[in-house]
């Protein structure tokens, strides 16, 4: 992709979020308030921020919330993430970006044992760098090398989240590749990953330790991705590069 070419497509893509921004930036705006003070004001450990099930409680309701808007808040979430002084506001809006929204951007270090709270400003750092230089938009050549030498028609009996790394931090930028993918190939990292970038965590979780339980052959893994496009189309169709790509992917 030609650098022109490059600085078209955010053009493209900041003239759809200004467009988005106009019908939906207060929407996007009082349910990530509401979300990020429900947690501020109640005494809940972080492995209940992202859950969607269980009794009612003020910030499983809020995050419910958000996921009513899908990867189309991203951007509008990117903006709040550029301009965020909070460090507790930070890592929380990080942890959301990572589990609620499936880019997988803790710049962690090997060796190193370090908190969210640590991480988050310069994982924050990382993730601008990336955003800025367009690297989002155009993603497929990226993961090509990424996923080089990987047997995509492995049978697992367990899939290691290390190996969804590469994939995992494009988020649900990464689907239109691995829509690609899985029409040739039956692979359960690229189905794990595309579980993780659309938000279903609970299914994920399951996922990664019995990959056979669920959509087994690959039509299955294509099946299930097309319906939760056709499902949750109305949640991607203000990101118009990636909405395009990705009917573009799925057509036979």
């Amino acid at each position: 992709m030609s650098r022109f070419q490059s600085l078209i497509s955010l053009v493209v893509l900041f003239a759809s979020f200004v467009f988005a921004t106009a019908q939906d930036e207060a929407r996007y705006k009082a349910g990530y308030e509401a979300w990020q003070k429900a947690i501020a004001t109640t005494n809940v450990d972080s492995t209940f921020w992202f859950v969607t099930d269980g009794p009612p409680i003020p910030v499983r309701d809020a995050f419910l919330e958000l996921k009513q808007f899908g990867p189309n808040m991203v951007p509008f979430l990117v903006n709040e993430l550029r301009r965020e002084e909070d460090r507790d506001r930070l890592t929380r809006l990080v942890l959301l970006l990572m589990y609620g929204f499936g880019l997988d951007m803790i710049a962690t270090k090997p060796g190193v044992l370090m908190s969210y709270y640590d991480l988050a400003p310069e994982s924050r750092q990382l993730f601008l760098r990336e955003w800025d230089a367009g690297r989002f938009l155009e993603p497929q050549e990226f993961l090509k090398d990424v996923r080089r030498g990987s047997n995509e028609d492995a049978v697992v009996t367990r899939v290691d989240p290390r190996n969804l790394v590469g994939v995992g931090k494009f988020g649900p930028f990464a689907l239109p590749f691995i829509a690609e993918t899985l029409k040739k190939h039956n692979s359960a990292e690229l189905f794990a990953a595309y579980l993780w970038t659309t938000g279903q965590i609970e299914i994920y979780s399951e996922y990664l330790n019995n990959p056979q339980s669920l959509c087994p052959t690959r039509q299955e893994k294509l099946r299930h991705l097309k319906e939760w496009t056709k499902a949750n189309g109305r949640k991607i169709d203000k990101l118009h590069p990636l909405h395009e790509k990705l009917k573009a992917a799925l057509e036979e």
